[in-house]
């Protein structure tokens, strides 16, 4: 009943602000703290209560996927727990943020016989909190703290991301196809290979558990809920993960699940949020399997495609196509109908309202990183006559983050930051990049794959799961 609540219209407002003024710094002031923080708790009150944290029986993570993934918020103020100063753990720093428990005025509410407020002094070199002893009736230092560094702008600090490499195993016998990893869950992944084969394969376990086998090598994969998607040729087909008969182990069966066979050779594919996918074939873009009464689900032509497509790719109910000269098409679904987006793209992907283009320069190539409310520009280390365009890929990662892939060398971006790092992939050349699965509200993706290959017959290609993370503390 005592819960400190906020509204979904409140919270989406709060975050579209923090985008509007990036590096700005951020003072938060809020009756109870946000989860997370690592401030001290009242166990036999508030935890007893479950109210001891902002939203907490309503969506309290987000608060603290708010903090953890914004930078400008230096310092955060909260009471509630009717504490004083002097608990080692009345301030603590949490992914940059330093939070700070505030303490009471009155006599009749102090739960340790202290009474206390905060002072917070913000001049032109110096941030200081500082103690108000009511009791004492002076300024202390008690509980404080001094900001190291100059002004409070210089609390607005990008941590970079820590990357590390936790597993690196061999599937398949062939070089993964170019956007040929579909993940499929927390643990597992598609990969298909350039000899026709797709893997289903588990980095945890480094353990790869069967093929979907079609014959001829894919031109799209695609995983929606349950179901794996995979087109080649003119042709579709959908297998259900859940069945233990979905892997092949005679070719002359009839496999997949379902097939279907559409008017032209099909490009690309990708999810479709109703279930199914979208597949652009030809000059059309088909709806496959987005509705299920009795019997076998349509393939629907829905719309006719402004150009042959190269890539395909979904966010929700938005569609990008990028077509084969490069220009890039956001496709309506309202209005069935595709609109120039973009001139020219080497490469797009759009992710959790992120989204990252690679753009030819006069010879170079640009990385743009657009969040809708910002852009940053980076400019690869790359010259297109050595790498060319064909099978460069985007991943969009959150927080401005961009993984490419072009000419077999794959970088990590932080566009936000202006920084740029080269994997060290240690196998060849990487064939084919992806996110790992991630289902949940936070804004950026703690990890991806890159599929390398040796171009060695004695040595077999390798799926590498990489792991994003930074200190939680500074």
């Amino acid at each position: 009943m005592q819960e400190v609540f906020a509204s979904d219209e409140q919270f989406d407002w709060l975050k579209t602000k923090l985008k509007e003024r990036p590096n700005v710094p951020v003072i938060f002031f809020t009756h109870a703290p946000p989860i997370g923080c690592g401030l001290r708790t009242v166990p036999r009150v508030h935890v007893r209560s479950t109210n001891a944290y902002l939203d907490q029986n309503h969506d309290p993570y987000r608060w603290y996927h708010l903090f953890k993934n914004s930078p400008e918020i230096v310092m955060w103020f909260s009471a509630h727990y009717h504490l004083s100063h002097i608990h080692p753990d009345s301030h603590t720093v949490r992914f940059g943020t330093h939070f700070f428990m505030t303490g009471v005025h009155g006599v009749s509410f102090t739960r340790d016989g202290m009474r206390q407020s905060r002072i917070l002094d913000i001049g032109r070199s110096s941030v200081k909190v500082l103690t108000l002893d009511h009791i004492k009736r002076e300024v202390t230092e008690e509980g404080g703290w001094h900001g190291e560094g100059g002004a409070i702008g210089s609390l607005v600090k990008r941590p970079h991301a820590v990357l590390s490499r936790v597993g690196s195993f061999p599937v398949g016998e062939a070089a993964a196809a170019a956007q040929g990893i579909a993940p499929l869950s927390a643990e597992r992944c598609l990969v298909s290979t350039m000899d026709g084969y797709s893997w289903e394969a588990e980095p945890k376990s480094e353990a790869v558990f069967g093929t979907y086998h079609i014959g001829p090598v894919l031109t799209g994969t695609a995983a929606a809920g349950s179901d794996v998607w995979l087109a080649w040729g003119s042709q579709v087909g959908r297998s259900d993960r859940r069945s233990p008969w979905r892997f092949v182990r005679d070719v002359r069966g009839d496999w997949p699940l379902e097939k279907w066979e559409l008017e032209d050779r099909v490009d690309a594919i990708a999810p479709h949020p109703d279930g199914g996918i979208w597949a652009a074939a030809g000059t059309g873009l088909w709806e496959i399997g987005t509705a299920r009464p009795q019997g076998k689900p349509a393939a629907e032509r829905i719309a006719a495609l402004p150009e042959p497509a190269r890539a395909v790719v979904s966010e929700g109910r938005r569609l990008w196509l990028t077509a084969v000269s490069g220009a890039l098409y956001l496709y309506r679904d309202e209005l069935r109908s595709f609109e120039p987006y973009m001139e020219n793209a080497a490469a797009w992907d759009a992710w959790h309202g992120y989204s990252a283009a690679v753009v030819p320069d006069r010879g170079d190539l640009l990385l743009q990183s657009r969040d809708g409310c910002n852009e940053y520009v980076l400019r690869l280390p790359v010259q297109i006559e050595d790498t060319g365009t064909a099978g460069v890929q985007a991943v969009c990662l959150g927080l401005h983050r961009v993984l490419v892939l072009a000419g077999g060398r794959v970088w990590f971006a932080e566009a936000a930051s202006g920084t740029m790092r080269r994997l060290d992939i240690g196998l060849g050349l990487a064939t084919a990049v992806s996110r790992i699965y991630h289902d949940s509200g936070d804004d950026d993706c703690p990890g991806f794959y890159v599929a390398a290959s040796s171009g060695q017959d004695n040595v077999r290609p390798r799926l590498e799961l990489w792991r994003i993370s930074r200190p939680e503390t500074v």
